[in-house]
């Protein structure tokens, strides 16, 4: 009997070392670089880190495809409400930010807003780094132009932000 409770200790013990191991390498995980992402010729499902880009604060538009969404940006994120042309994606309004890699390389993430009110609130805050899950489409180019600048820019499908966004208790919900 002795033998057999120290089998399940033992065994327990195991399963608690490798438990830990598991949760501090999916803390400590080095995650792909945005600038990696430029390997890429067909949609990926990726977790990449970027920097967040400053777009400034005002209206803006971006246009994919037929689809033609106004902006109104918030410092690093803006609000897009789809205006013109066909529903893209899964949603008629995304939150949108610019995540830059560490070889200057950007993507233009979108994230429905939807999904990002529910989760960050209407002005969450945005650290110098972030992580998302989504799917890459380097066969998708945006055409933004936001108070800080323009450009044309692959588009990352966000399905969650693991790191690097949380909200702002002090803010209102965004109302556009």
């Amino acid at each position: 009997m002795a033998s057999k409770a120290k089998t399940i200790a033992i065994a327990l013990g195991l399963f608690a070392a490798l438990a830990i191991v598991g949760i501090i390498a999916v803390k400590s995980s080095n995650y792909m670089d945005v600038g990696q992402l430029k390997q890429y010729q067909q949609p990926v499902k990726v977790i990449v880190k970027g920097k967040p880009l400053t777009l400034g604060y005002g209206e803006g538009v971006m246009e994919i495809g037929e689809t033609l969404f106004k902006l109104v940006c918030r410092g690093v994120f803006c609000v897009a409400s789809r205006v013109k042309g066909p529903v893209f994606g899964n949603d008629n309004a995304y939150a949108v930010f610019v995540l830059e890699g560490g070889n200057g390389y950007s993507v233009l993430a979108l994230y429905s807003k939807r999904e990002f009110t529910m989760n960050y609130g209407g002005s969450p805050i945005f650290s110098s780094k972030v992580v998302v899950e989504g799917v890459y489409h380097p066969d998708i180019t945006a055409s933004i132009r936001v108070p800080h600048g323009s450009g044309l820019l692959h588009v990352i499908m966000v399905s969650k932000i693991l790191e690097g966004c949380h909200k702002s208790y002090k803010n209102p919900v965004a109302s556009s």
